[in-house]
């Protein structure tokens, strides 16, 4: 798995439409586990990079910030 905060802007934006399984270890969400569709990527206020995505198992949309602790990433198709 790869971490987020190590890819640039341009690695990112590769990442529009596929499917991806994120996991984090972050303190807010225990457990942070979701494969979901990219739908699209932006920058808020230059702070963090939002993904918008549809969780696969759901099929609902949620979003996902950059500054999750140590998030973490693999393409899956």
């Amino acid at each position: 798995m790869k971490l987020v905060n190590d890819l640039t802007y341009n690695d990112l934006m590769t990442l529009q439409n596929k499917v991806v399984h994120f996991t984090s270890d972050c303190i807010l969400f225990d457990n942070f586990d979701v494969t979901c569709r990219i739908i699209s990527i932006h920058n808020r206020q230059n702070v963090e990079y939002v993904f918008t995505c549809i969780n696969t198992k759901s099929n609902k949309t949620i979003k996902i910030g950059s500054n999750m602790l140590n998030l973490r990433f693999e393409v899956i198709n």
